[in-house]
C-alpha cells in the first residue's frame, strides 16, 4: 500500500507514524491499538468490554484492482481468523470482500464463513461509487440471507462529495449522509422484501433514519418514483435493521429507543476513534431497566451473531 500513488494509499512520516490516505482530505493515522492485539485486550478490559467484534476499518478492498482486492481480503479474513481462534472468548470477526469482483466475493464470503469460521459481512456504503442495490451484490445478500450471516453496514468515502472537503465535514456529518443513503437503497431496491431475514447492523445509531423516517415514510408514499420495488413503507423494513450505539447525544439515543427501539439497539463505540467509556457511561445512564440495558449491551447482539 506504501508503493501507491493514488487513493487509497498508505504512507509513513520520518518519525515512524502510519497514515491511511482513503480520499481528499480523508486521512487518519495508525495507532498501536489497531493492530496491538494486546493493548487492545487492556482497553477492552479498562472499559468493561468483555467481547469485541472486529472489522476491516475503511477505505475497505473494494477501492483497488481487482487482483489486489483479492489478495487483501484473503489477507484480512485470514490474519482475523487466526486472531478469533487465539482468543475465543474474546473475539470474533467478520470478513471482507474484493466487492469489485462480485463472483469472486461471494467464493471468499464461503471460504471466510465455512472454512475460517468468520460471523459475519462487513459491507461498506458503496462499492467504489457503486450502491448496494445493484444487481450484482444480490447473490452476496441472498448467501448471508440463507446461512444467517449478519451484516455490518459501516460508511466509507462517500460516493458523492460534493461540499463536503471542507472543515473535516466528511467524517462529521458525511459518514452519516453515506450510511443513510446506502440503507434507504437496500430497503427501496427491494432487498429487505426480497430477502426479510437478512441481519444488518448500521453503525452510528442508524445515521439520520431513526430522526427522519416520518417524512421518509410520508415522501415516500406520495412521490412517483418511490416505493416502486417494495409492498410496504419503508419504515417497516427499517424495523428488520439493528443499530449500534455510537452517539455521543442521549437526545438522539432516546429518540432511537422509540425508533426502531431497544430491541434493536446493540452496543457500539466506534472504538478505537471514540473510547468506549463514553458509550457504556451514556447508556447507563438512560432511564431504562437493567434488563433492558443488558439487552443493549449483550443480548441482542447474542440474537445477530447466533451465540
Amino acid at each position: 500500500m506504501m508503493n501507491r500513488t493514488e487513493y487509497p494509499r498508505v504512507e509513513q512520516d520520518p518519525n515512524g507514524n502510519i497514515f491511511v490516505h482513503y480520499g481528499t482530505n480523508a486521512v487518519y493515522r495508525v495507532s498501536e491499538n489497531m493492530f496491538n492485539v494486546e493493548q487492545r485486550i487492556k482497553e477492552m478490559d479498562r472499559a468493561r468490554v468483555d467481547f469485541h467484534v472486529i472489522t476491516l476499518n475503511i477505505p475497505g478492498v473494494d477501492r483497488l484492482e481487482p487482483e489486489s482486492g483479492i489478495k487483501l481480503s484473503r489477507l484480512v479474513n485470514d490474519d482475523f481468523a487466526k486472531l478469533a481462534n487465539r482468543y475465543p472468548e474474546r473475539f470474533v470477526a467478520f470478513a471482507t470482500l474484493p466487492l469489485q469482483v462480485p463472483d469472486l466475493a461471494l467464493d471468499e464470503l464461503r471460504r471466510a464463513i465455512d472454512d475460517l469460521g468468520l460471523k459475519g459481512l462487513m459491507l461498506y456504503s458503496n462499492v467504489n461509487g457503486k450502491p448496494l442495490d445493484a444487481p450484482e451484490f444480490y447473490p452476496i445478500y441472498a448467501e448471508c440471507s440463507k446461512k444467517g450471516i449478519p451484516i455490518f453496514l459501516h460508511p466509507t468515502y462517500p460516493a458523492n462529495n460534493a461540499n463536503l472537503m471542507d472543515y473535516c465535514l466528511i467524517p462529521v456529518v458525511g459518514f452519516l449522509f453515506e450510511t443513510t443513503i446506502a440503507i434507504l437503497r437496500l430497503i427501496q431496491g427491494g432487498i429487505l422484501e426480497k430477502y426479510p431475514n437478512l441481519k444488518i447492523v448500521m453503525g452510528h445509531l442508524g445515521a439520520t433514519v431513526p430522526y427522519l423516517m416520518g417524512r421518509i415514510d410520508y415522501e415516500s408514499n406520495r412521490l412517483p418514483g418511490c416505493n416502486v420495488k417494495i409492498s410496504k413503507l419503508p419504515s417497516y423494513y427499517f424495523k428488520q435493521i439493528y443499530i449500534d450505539t455510537v452517539s455521543a447525544h442521549k437526545p438522539a439515543m432516546a429518540a432511537a429507543l422509540s425508533f426502531p427501539g431497544i430491541e434493536r439497539i446493540v452496543f457500539g463505540s466506534d472504538f478505537p476513534f471514540w473510547p468506549a467509556e463514553e458509550t457504556l457511561a451514556l447508556i447507563e445512564s438512560l432511564d431504562i431497566s437493567s434488563d433492558q440495558k443488558e439487552q443493549i449491551f449483550s443480548g441482542n447482539a447474542r440474537n445477530v451473531l447466533n451465540i
